[in-house]
């Protein structure tokens, strides 16, 4: 039987590692032999002491050339195919790995098929995880990193292209094709959406979640999920007090922030930072509406979660986020961050006329596009595990 290893460097709930984690739930599902290997958990103690430094020091560069909103990765200089040589299995499914893995040196890993999941843009930009417009930096230090960015993704590019036992699959039909851009072999390219349990990511019609939660019953809430909440430039965290500034006048109107990791002082405001996916679900079920403001993005799992539970999305039209939200069907697609757009899109929505609608559309176009048993399908149509 095909075994399937899934390669990450750490476990965790964040977008990257839970595509991991979900597809490996599916595999086993299927009776595929499946498992995820962190590479962490194969560090001897100068490996972790050495990959601890390499942490910090790509701490102190992102802080030097970049925004400190920005996520990045230097470039990696690890060489682990001693370790992915030696796991037993026909396919190795790199899903989130970028961080520790020198993909230069895939080429030396025997006898395995290599499959490079992405889900964001560091393969294309760089070092950044997505493309953004950086606040202005003197003229030396973009040369430097222009300089370092471009040399590391062409390597990086011709290495991928030529090497013929390697794969590599986006997570949106518009991440594959800014892929298809740039490398040489467009055959190699194909897209994998992502997918959720869309029996967990459910409202349960006999909880209170609003009770539950001490929210008031005939409250309004707006969701708006990212790391750092407001603080999070690239998911729009700034433009949430602007709004609240003018929809405060709605007593009724209130935003949950989850990911805000500092109290603020709003009596409307309410913040939480929970990573427990019982209590996440717990807070999407609670809110009306998820609110995604990102300048540049993928396609984010709050809002494929979100929209399971039945939740109307509104968001920034960017990415691969057209490809599940269908504008005044499920939500409503911004093409700016324009503060009276985003509160029209969100009356429009709040209307009782247009709410149930939206909402049974969400929860429908989950189950029918982005469930276990379609990716299934995709899975077997696009030849991702032959």
């Amino acid at each position: 039987m095909k075994k399937i290893v899934i390669l990450q460097d750490n476990i965790s709930s964040e977008g990257g590692y839970k595509a991991g984690y979900l597809l490996n739930k599916l595999l086993n599902n299927k009776n595929i032999t499946s498992q995820i290997i962190t590479l962490d958990k194969n560090f001897n103690f100068l490996q972790k002491v050495f990959f601890s430094t390499y942490r910090l020091i790509n701490y102190i560069l992102t802080k030097l050339f970049f925004d400190s909103n920005i996520t990045s990765t230097f470039p990696q200089i690890f060489n682990f195919n001693k370790i992915v040589n030696k796991i037993d299995a026909e396919t190795i499914i790199i899903s989130y790995a970028n961080r520790i893995i020198n993909f230069r040196k895939l080429k030396d890993i025997e006898n395995k098929k290599i499959i490079l999941f992405i889900h964001d843009q560091w393969l294309l930009n760089g070092f950044r995880h997505f493309d953004l417009k950086l606040k202005k930096k003197n003229d030396l230090k973009k040369k430097i990193r222009d300089f370092f960015e471009k040399n590391y993704v062409k390597r990086n590019i011709k290495s991928l292209s030529h090497n013929k036992d390697i794969k590599i699959f986006a997570s949106t039909k518009w991440l594959s094709q800014e892929l298809k851009k740039n490398f040489i072999i467009k055959k190699k390219i194909d897209y994998l959406h992502n997918f959720v349990d869309y029996n967990f990511w459910k409202k349960n019609d006999n909880i209170d979640y609003k009770k539950k939660l001490n929210l008031k019953n005939e409250s309004f809430n707006i969701l708006f999920v990212a790391k750092y909440g407001l603080e999070n430039f690239r998911k729009g965290g700034d433009l949430i007090l602007k709004i609240n500034e003018i929809a405060k006048e709605n007593k009724n109107i209130n935003f949950i922030l989850l990911g805000q990791y500092k109290k603020l002082n709003y009596k409307n405001i309410y913040n939480f930072s929970t990573r427990n996916q019982i209590k996440v679900r717990d807070i999407f079920c609670s809110c009306d509406i998820n609110l995604t403001l990102s300048r540049s993005d993928n396609m984010p799992y709050s809002i494929l979660e979100t929209m399971s539970c039945g939740l109307p999305n509104i968001s920034m039209n960017v990415g691969g986020i057209s490809e599940i939200i269908d504008h005044k069907k499920n939500g409503w697609l911004l093409n700016d961050n324009n503060i009276e757009d985003i509160l029209k899109a969100i009356n429009w929505i709040k209307d009782k006329r247009n709410y149930k609608k939206l909402s049974n559309n969400s929860r429908v176009k989950i189950v029918k596009k982005f469930s276990f048993d379609n990716a299934y399908r995709e899975l077997n149509n696009k030849n991702f595990i032959r």
